[in-house]
């Protein structure tokens, strides 16, 4: 009698488990019949088919779920892209923003930069007509001998003379402080193009 409620009981069930079966013979390569036998030989292995059965769907509703959320954080991931790809832009646009205020400061310093090498050169060519001017006073007075040159004629070329060296060393000095500046300029607007 037990056998046959068991035998009664698997044709109840015998739906689910032949689509259990089915589910499994296309998984595992066993046949329909394979697992007919089996149950037949063992109605107790029905069970095992449904925890089988359960479990499998339990796995599949967990890919599912997997899917769903993989799904969702490449969404969430394409919208932070776009964020920050906005947010960049606005970086940008502040930093440019940013750099305008220092751009006058080294249009400032770079005007100076220029106005200075103008007086650079100014004094360099001031210096050079000096220098080439005390070259041939002194080519003179080598040659006073020679010129019959007078006492107060002699006294007044060196009066010029000393007169062009304080120049000369003042023009000299001038060269080199206009030289200091024009370096410090280059060296603030270096600082200020970092």
């Amino acid at each position: 009698m037990f056998k046959f409620e068991i035998r009664n009981n698997f044709k109840m069930n015998k739906i689910p488990i032949l689509f259990l079966v089915l589910l499994l013979a296309g998984c595992t390569g066993v046949d329909e019949k394979t697992v007919a036998d089996v149950l037949e030989k063992d109605p107790s292995f029905a069970r095992v088919l449904k925890e089988k059965d359960s479990t499998a769907r339990k796995i599949e509703a967990l890919k599912f779920s997997m899917k769903e959320a993989r799904e969702k954080t490449n969404s969430e991931i394409g919208l932070l892209r776009k964020g920050l790809t906005v947010k960049k832009a606005e970086i940008k646009e502040k930093i440019r923003i940013q750099q305008t205020k220092i751009t006058p400061l080294i249009d400032g310093l770079s005007a100076k930069l220029r106005q200075t090498q103008i007086e650079y050169d100014i004094v360099k060519d001031t210096l050079s007509e000096r220098l080439e001017k005390l070259k041939s006073i002194r080519s003179l007075l080598l040659k006073k001998d020679k010129l019959t040159l007078s006492g107060d004629e002699i006294a007044l070329w060196n009066r010029r003379t000393e007169d062009l060296d304080r120049e000369i060393n003042s023009l000299k000095n001038d060269l080199d402080g206009l030289k200091a500046k024009i370096n410090l300029l280059k060296t603030e607007i270096k600082i200020l193009r970092e």
